[in-house]
């Protein structure tokens, strides 16, 4: 990785970190979310995020599948413990200004 797709990624991290989208989908003691990232290139940079469409529990690939195509988007599925979705969450607000001041 050049030091032009280093820097170039450093700024895509920053932006994503201040454009992040988080929908929560309860299933009983544990939470799933999927993060939307919204990506701003610079340059014509083309960021290489592949989508990966992963269905919930009562729904189908297709559901969605306009938002999760749209190529400005990037989705990724976790699951978390209610503690841990609480710690990162907490985390987060502690550090936003210091993240994005830097």
């Amino acid at each position: 990785m050049s030091c032009r797709e280093k820097d170039i990624n450093d700024k895509l991290l920053l932006i994503t970190i201040s454009k992040l989208f988080i929908f929560y989908i309860y299933n009983l003691k544990k939470v799933k979310i999927v993060i939307m990232i919204k990506l701003e290139i610079e340059d014509n940079y083309k960021a290489k995020s592949p989508i990966q469409l992963v269905p919930f529990e009562g729904t189908s690939k297709e559901d969605n599948v306009e938002v999760l195509l749209d190529s400005r988007y990037s989705t990724q599925t976790y699951e978390f413990s209610l503690d841990d979705l609480n710690k990162a969450y907490n985390e987060l607000i502690n550090n936003r200004s210091r993240i994005l001041d830097n």
